[in-house]
């Protein structure tokens, strides 16, 4: 739900007065707005969506592709993924100072 949120605040501009679809492997966002709001954090979080107009759609994990892409990564490739060294000259003159 954080997740959402973010991403909807991010785009806001973009999202205001258009309807847009929003893709989750999580069963329980799709019913977001029929459930019993129990923590305070989902408060806060629903209160920022409440403006626009949006439909949650479930889809399962491995058909949602782009959303559990780097869950599905085995674990030594995302390690290697994240290991990457940028090396330009400016990077070595900032670690040269």
């Amino acid at each position: 739900m954080f997740a959402i949120v973010q991403t909807v605040a991010k785009l806001k501009h973009y999202l205001w007065g258009k309807h847009f679809r929003i893709r989750t492997d999580h069963v329980s966002l799709k019913h977001l707005l029929d459930q019993k709001v129990t923590c305070l954090f989902q408060h806060l979080w629903l209160t920022k969506l409440l403006g626009f107009d949006y439909e949650i759609e479930y889809r399962k994990g491995k058909d949602n592709m782009a959303a559990d892409a780097l869950s599905r990564i085995p674990s030594g490739q995302l390690s290697t993924m994240v290991m990457t060294l940028i090396s330009t000259p400016i990077m070595d003159e900032i670690r040269m100072t």
